[in-house]
């Protein structure tokens, strides 16, 4: 039999009609529900109202939004049975019928900015999000709280010293974050029920996407909430470090995402790697790249080539080289140029190694370049990839990319000379795209290459920001140099730096620059260093 449920209603200082508005809601509720009435943000008054329930479940309600399912109880309640659930809240939209939120990922490396943290933020309706969603946390527009999960807590569920910062910037979700993540703790879910939806009047992210690009950081917008949180919680919001909060919670629900489930075994201590590779009628200098590969000091590798709608005769090249390349190599072929972004995709899929590496058709390295790369992933066992530093194939004393940074402005060290500053291992933001290899397990946690950002430029780095986003490292191996040429920007076409600017801004649009400020600064707080290999 299911218990009662007293539904609690958080209003404003003024409602219009908050009798009507609470009656409205419980009736449609489809079960017979108590009601009482809270000013938001008075956390004692809420947990006041909690206790005066005690064998009730909850139903929190905020008088803002408007409430679009019938029956709406059912649905929540049998979702928490089924997932051992201690919150589940519904599905929000903002004004203009985009997704605002399925839920929320509190515990990732961008902190809790809105436009990251909120499930399916600023989406419209797909398959994705029309099935019910595991999360850190929702928002407490309306969700539904177990009885049994509150009475483990041991104390009242809503921590009062959240008033005293309601004045300084907190998110109105803060609250709602912190008594999902201490159920959590205590070993129940958290999750979306997406057939009970809501939508509230104000929110508008079209408008926010419209309108900047660059979202402060939540320790410039709130220091009196980043206290209060690292105080109880042992971590910054604003910029979390994974490794530290592994290490406080890597035993309990709270790293359900960011823990063990990301870790792979290797069944020996080099194992395979495929070598992805697209070329499009660059015969020259793909000879001189292939004689480079071929003398790889590697035990266990494969070479996958895309023939991008190739016609100077690399296929014959290819099928030739067959008979003396020390490892396999297997031939794909389009018969148009599909780009090197949807053409990587397209190498990965046909991969099934432990490790991919994708690497540029017009590069040189030293034969121990694949062994260091698989060692500081061998000692960075939470590294999803590992880059390198590269120079100038014309002037290799001169510097093309090093240990990247975005915030507050982008670095890649160009032009500088070389002299061994930055030969370390590291975490970095990214790494330039011509040589990275990366654990098959997070490349298909990240997902493959976004193809909105073809043709090439910023795809190699939004892909690393997608791991970063799936929980993983991204490390730069300075102690490997990759040789490449250099394009002065005078040799790009007005099309070709059109494509650069226009892809660097469907980038920070994705991740908005907080999410890029998040990793970068989080960085400079927990230490830059990895483990050495």
């Amino acid at each position: 039999m299911s218990r009662p449920v007293t539904l609690i209603g958080l209003h404003g200082p003024a409602p219009s009609d908050l009798h009507g508005w609470l009656k409205a809601v419980a009736a449609s509720s489809g079960e017979p529900c108590r009601t009482l009435p809270v000013p938001w943000g008075n956390f004692a008054a809420l947990n006041q109202a909690i206790a005066s329930c005690p064998e009730d479940d909850v139903v929190l309600a905020v008088d803002q939004v408007s409430l679009e399912t019938d029956r709406w109880l059912a649905p929540l309640r049998k979702l928490a049975e089924e997932k051992n659930a201690g919150v589940v809240g519904a599905k929000l939209y903002d004004r203009m019928g985009l997704i605002y939120s399925c839920g929320r990922l509190v515990i990732h490396r961008f902190g809790m900015f809105e436009h990251i943290s909120n499930i399916g933020y600023g989406q419209s309706d797909m398959a994705l999000y029309d099935k019910p969603v595991e999360a850190d946390s929702v928002i407490p527009w309306l969700c539904f709280i177990r009885r049994d999960a509150l009475n483990t807590l041991g104390r009242p569920p809503f921590e009062e010293g959240w008033t005293a910062v309601q004045g300084a910037g907190r998110p109105p979700w803060m609250e709602s974050d912190d008594l999902c993540l201490s159920l959590r703790e205590k070993g129940f879910s958290v999750w979306t029920e997406p057939s009970v939806t809501l939508h509230h009047p104000r929110t508008d992210t079209f408008a926010f996407m419209q309108q900047t690009l660059n979202v402060p950081s939540m320790g410039e917008m709130a220091m009196p909430m980043v206290n209060l949180w690292n105080k109880k919680w042992r971590w910054n919001p604003a910029y979390p470090d994974l490794h530290a909060i592994r290490a406080l919670y890597g035993e309990t629900p709270l790293c359900w995402r960011i823990g063990k489930r990301l870790l792979d075994e290797w069944e020996s201590p080099e194992p395979p790697v495929d070598l992805l590779m697209v070329t499009r009628n660059n015969l020259a200098l793909l000879k001189t790249t292939l004689e480079c590969v071929a003398k790889t000091a590697y035990p266990a590798a494969r070479l996958k080539i895309l023939l991008n709608g190739s016609t100077d005769g690399s296929k014959a090249y290819l099928e030739e080289l067959r008979n003396s390349f020390p490892f396999p190599i297997e031939i794909a072929e389009s018969p148009v140029n599909v780009g090197l972004t949807a053409g990587l995709n397209w190498l990965s899929s046909l991969s099934d190694a432990p490790l991919v590496a994708r690497l540029d058709d017009d590069i040189e390295m030293e034969p121990d370049w694949l062994a260091k790369l698989v060692a500081a992933l061998r000692a960075n066992p939470y590294a999803g990839a590992v880059g390198t530093k590269v120079v100038d194939i014309e002037k290799p004393d001169t510097l093309l990319w090093a240990d990247y940074r975005m915030w507050p402005d982008g670095i890649n060290h160009q032009t500088e000379k070389d002299g061994g500053q930055y030969d370390y291992l590291s975490r970095t933001l990214g790494n330039m795209g011509c040589m990275i290899l990366y654990r098959q397990k997070a490349y298909r946690a990240a997902g493959p290459l976004d193809i909105a950002l073809s043709p090439i430029s910023w795809e190699d780095l939004d892909h690393q920001i997608a791991l970063w986003a799936a929980g993983y490292d991204v490390l730069y191996e300075g102690r490997v140099a990759v040789k490449h040429p250099w394009k002065p920007l005078r040799d790009h076409c007005r099309r070709s730096r059109g494509s650069q600017v226009g892809n660097g801004m469907k980038s920070r649009y994705k991740w908005g620059t907080g999410a890029f400020q998040a990793i970068d600064r989080g960085l400079d707080l927990a230490g830059r260093r990895a483990s050495a290999s």
